[in-house]
Parts: structure tokens; sequence; C-alpha cells
């Protein structure tokens, strides 16, 4: 029980044991009393108007259910799942961090805000790096597979079973070393940087 609802409680007692007496000087005390006892509940009325909309205006500053750790920015959201009505509403208390224990500070609607710009732009930054880097290994297949084509006109043109002037290697020999040693490796690497794999 609060101070202000004990004064209302001694002061309706008095009031009752007023009540039977008919002394001019008690009537003048039992008025005082009644203005008393309406000025209290007129405060206590305005006490908890000022409540409400200090819980209003906190919504409107802080982000429910968002705290973070002051010390190592830990952020944590804790809410609670009603399972009556399937509602979800965030927890009221203050923690300390399970990292290294110092106080959890609620988050305010603007540093929410700023937060979410920050990661924002870190996620355009990474999409932009995603961007130019996919345009780089599109040119890298480009020209891969237009070598891979002009080797493919060549080996398609070449007599493979013509010797080449040194006597004993034929063409074939020779494509055959060049797709082992050059394409072969080429097309490896690509496929491993297309897998997201880095050789």
């Amino acid at each position: 029980m609060t101070e202000l609802e004990s004064a209302l409680v001694r002061v309706a007692m008095m009031r009752a044991n007023l009540a039977g007496l008919r002394d001019p000087d008690i009537q003048a005390d039992r008025q005082a009393l009644d203005t008393i006892l309406t000025a209290l509940a007129a405060e206590r009325e305005a006490r908890e108007r000022a409540e409400r909309e200090r819980e209003r205006y906190e919504g409107l500053i802080y982000r429910p259910g968002v705290l973070l750790c002051a010390k190592c920015n830990f952020r944590l959201v804790s809410n609670w799942l009603n399972a009556s009505d399937g509602t979800v509403s965030p927890l009221k208390t203050t923690e300390h961090c399970p990292n290294d224990g110092a106080p959890m500070w609620r988050v305010t609607w603007a540093e929410e805000c700023r937060e979410a710009d920050r990661e924002w732009e870190k996620q355009v930054d990474r999409a932009h790096a995603a961007e130019a880097e996919l345009a780089a290994l599109k040119a890298e297949v480009v020209e891969v597979v237009r070598q891979g084509g002009d080797f493919a006109n060549a080996l398609a043109d070449a007599d493979l079973d013509e010797t080449a002037a040194d006597g004993g290697v034929t063409v074939g020999m020779v494509f055959q070393q060049q797709a082992r040693t050059v394409y072969g490796p080429r097309a490896r690497d690509l496929l491993a940087k297309l897998k997201g794999e880095s050789r």
C-alpha cells in the first residue's frame, strides 16, 4: 500500500469516527477532512494519469523488448509469447549481460533507426561488392568459353595424326598437352570460384 493510499484510509477512518458527533468544531474538522480527502483523491487520480502518460511516452521513446549491453554491445530482444491469445508482448525487465555481467540498457527508437540504417548500408555495400565480383567472374567465363571455342575449332580443323616438324609428336598430342596444362586448370579455377571455393 502506498503512502497516499494509507493516508486515504486514515482519513476515511477519522471521517467515520467524526460522523456521529455534532459539535460545531468537530463539524468544521469534518469538513476540513472531507476537503483533504477530496484533494488526496484528486492527487491520486492525477498520479495515475501521469503514470499512464509516462508509459505511453516510454513506448514512443523506447523500443519495447530490446536491451543493449553498455559494455560489449550485446543486443537482447526479449518478448513474451502469450499462448492463450496468440499475442506477443515485450518483457519489461532489465537484465545483466550474459557475456560480461554489465547492465543492459533500453534502446530508444532513434538508436534502433540508426542501427537499422548502418546495417542497411553494410548490406548495400556487400551487394555492390558481390555484383562486382559476379561481373568479373562473368567476364572470365566469357573469355574461357571464347578460348575454348577457338581451341575446339582448331581441334576440329586439325589433322590429329599429322606429325609435327620435330618428328614423333602429333598434332593431337600438342592439343592434349595444351588442354591439360592451359585450359583444364583455368576451367577448374573458374569452377572453384563459382562454387565459392578459393584456390
